[in-house]
């Protein structure tokens, strides 16, 4: 029988890709403006614009918040590179380091507020898990060669004299994984990107990724940092490009520095000076919901 035949008597069904369109669409939502108790995350920092807060919360403009099902689908991608790094082909090194949860009985091992950073562990002493295990068959570890028994745990890590925080990637061990010392940790962060966007990640490191990976260093008090970018329209190694960063101080003062003058004009100190943007029609400044204030010439 003629495939076309097969495919032609076929009964129409619902459109998965309008099924996937609908699920990655996020309706538009407003968050209030920020509070002066209110934590700033980490990935935030690099794009942060401490007057455009300070003129939200005074005159109580909210944020609105949503994402097209394309950039919805784009960064579940994203999602995917990070599942693939921290509990596939890192883990497969033997080198990596964290926090680490068993998927059969959430016991957790590892963490960076508590007992330190531990390899991915061989078996669960809770209920027997064990590393290469995948399934179960009358409820007994079945060995396979590549393991998701112990999920990767991105722990939350914060500094509470200026409330920052947020969760690294994960943690590179630049020496023996049994006897390392702080000097030998070194801080992941997976990004995924396009091709055309990834040609430029390949030269530098995006200057919003920097900032992530100093106020990581900053925070775990770890010295080194890796930032990994992928291509994901090259399924090979050669779209996979790292730059390392070192620790700098002046960076983190510039940070701190920064929200400073954001939580003080919170609380009715002056409002952050102009720095984002030059003028009133460069991009950010049109896309801004307080633009029209912040050129006002009354701040």
């Amino acid at each position: 029988m003629a495939l076309s035949r097969l495919v032609r008597k076929q009964k129409k069904t619902s459109s998965a890709k309008e099924l996937i369109e609908s699920a990655m669409r996020q309706a538009i939502g407003e968050y209030p403006p920020m509070r002066p108790d209110d934590w700033v995350r980490i990935s935030s920092l690099g794009a942060l614009c401490p007057r455009e807060q300070v003129l939200r919360a005074r005159f109580n403009v909210p944020k609105k918040v949503g994402i097209s099902p394309d950039l919805g689908f784009t960064f579940e991608f994203g999602h995917d590179v990070h599942y693939m790094m921290q509990n596939k082909v890192m883990p497969a090194t033997g080198k990596i380091v964290g926090s680490w949860r068993c998927v059969w009985c959430g016991e957790i091992y590892g963490s960076i507020r508590g007992e330190g950073l531990v390899p991915r562990p061989d078996r669960c002493i809770r209920c027997g898990g064990i590393a290469g295990e995948q399934t179960r068959i009358n409820n007994r570890p079945v060995e396979h060669e590549r393991s998701e028994s112990f999920l990767f745990v991105e722990e939350w890590v914060g500094n509470y004299e200026h409330m920052i925080g947020g969760s690294p990637d994960g943690y590179y061990v630049d020496g023996d994984v049994k006897s390392f010392t702080p000097d030998d940790v070194v801080i992941l962060e997976f990004k995924g990107a396009a091709d055309g966007t990834y040609v430029k990640f390949e030269k530098a490191p995006d200057f919003m990724h920097v900032i992530q990976a100093q106020c990581y260093m900053w925070i775990t008090g770890f010295k080194r940092s890796k930032i990994i970018y992928i291509n994901k329209g090259n399924t090979d190694l050669a779209g996979i490009a790292e730059h390392d960063i070192v620790y700098d101080p002046e960076t983190i003062t510039m940070v701190t520095n920064a929200v400073k003058q954001l939580r003080a004009g919170l609380v009715g100190g002056p409002v952050p000076a102009r720095e984002a943007c030059s003028n009133s029609g460069c991009p950010r400044a049109k896309a801004c919901d307080v633009s029209k204030q912040c050129f006002s010439g009354d701040f």
